[in-house]
């Protein structure tokens, strides 16, 4: 069965086909249950564009909680469990829907869940001190909101647990303005902290990618 099909029909719409085989056709056999010899098998990579609103992505399974033109999979986020399986995901982006769930720490954890080892997963999330505030804005987020993930600790904050970092941190950013490359993105990146508290000049969008361990 598909990742992205599992779940229960009240909490999961299925509109396309997501990146699934017939269970029938396994390696080197046709649907008729022939033996074929003349393919080559390629595994095919579940990924996710959760919370994807109008940014529909070409070869993702892209989920959101209303249905509309693109959406794969409807589902609300803030329904838990997320209606798929542990580690069975590849790669996960998620951008600018943290900040509208209700549970952050319960969403990280589904995050770290169903993707798997090795997967990779980038997180996109406004600054607290951009001008991006919302009244839809939950949460409020800094440079370091994601340090858990790649800490030797637990990431449900249990300080008598003790584990090896969930994810392996690939990249890290701050930009200036959300969606927008500027020249002060690199200074944003290098001093983090220092530009949060001294520069008049305030990040706008925090973006996170880490591998997970």
């Amino acid at each position: 069965m598909s990742a992205c099909l599992t779940g229960t029909p009240d909490s999961l719409t299925r509109r396309a086909p997501c990146h699934s085989f017939p269970s029938n056709l396994k390696r080197g056999w046709t649907t008729q249950g022939q033996p074929r010899v003349d393919v080559k098998w390629r595994e095919v990579q579940v990924k996710l564009n959760l919370g994807c609103c109008g940014d529909i992505r070409p070869g993702w399974i892209n989920v959101d909680n209303f249905d509309h033109a693109g959406v794969d999979v409807v589902h609300d986020l803030n329904t838990l469990p997320w209606p798929w399986e542990d580690g069975s995901v590849d790669e996960i982006y998620i951008a600018h829907t943290l900040e509208h769930l209700w549970d952050t720490l319960a969403s990280l954890l589904e995050l770290h869940r169903i993707l798997k080892v090795g997967g990779v997963l980038e997180i996109r999330v406004p600054h607290v001190y951009g001008e991006t505030f919302s009244p839809a804005h939950l949460r409020f987020f800094a440079s370091a909101s994601f340090a858990c993930l790649t800490q030797p600790t637990s990431m449900n904050y249990d300080w008598r647990e003790k584990h090896d970092p969930p994810f392996r941190l690939l990249d890290y950013r701050l930009r200036l303005r959300i969606g927008v490359s500027t020249p002060f993105d690199r200074l944003f990146g290098r001093w983090p902290r220092a530009f949060e508290r001294l520069s008049p000049v305030k990040p706008g969008e925090i973006i996170w990618r880490g591998e997970k361990l």
